[in-house]
């Protein structure tokens, strides 16, 4: 997800450059824009197209029954106005067991920020969250 982040304002930078060769700003100033607008891009977040998701299989229906009740219980929504999406990307094999991994962004009026990717074992006993930074699945819950 940070991958296709990253390549996306990489290109978007690379593309104002481009444009900004045929201007008549000062290369300083130009240097300063890029700059400004990439990390704008960095720190905002967009919740990605339904297209960048899979179809949830019949089989993960209730590992995403799962989810939800688990992520709305550890990862409290902070306010009434905020919308809550999740996203199916897929089947990983996480401590052992084979699970079925979603991406759980909130959205208001100000922003849209990610909660977790949460990760459901098969049998909906256990319950992962990964930490973006190191990509470690961590448990969070066990029933």
């Amino acid at each position: 997800m940070r991958k296709i982040l990253y390549v996306t304002v990489f290109c978007f930078a690379l593309m104002l450059a481009g444009c900004a060769e045929s201007g008549n700003s000062s290369e300083k100033e130009l240097t300063t824009a890029q700059t400004a607008e990439v990390d704008i891009l960095a720190e905002s977040h967009v919740i990605p197209p339904r297209e960048a998701f899979a179809e949830i299989p019949a089989e993960a229906e209730q590992a995403f029954d799962h989810v939800i009740k688990t992520i709305d219980k550890s990862y409290p929504k902070s306010d009434g106005g905020v919308r809550r999406y999740f996203g199916y990307t897929g089947e990983e094999i996480i401590d052992g067991a084979k699970c079925y991994v979603f991406t759980i962004y909130d959205s208001s009026e100000e922003a849209v920020s990610k909660v977790v990717t949460a990760a459901v074992s098969d049998d909906c006993v256990k319950v992962f969250g990964m930490d973006d930074d190191s990509g470690i699945y961590r448990l969070i819950e066990e029933s």
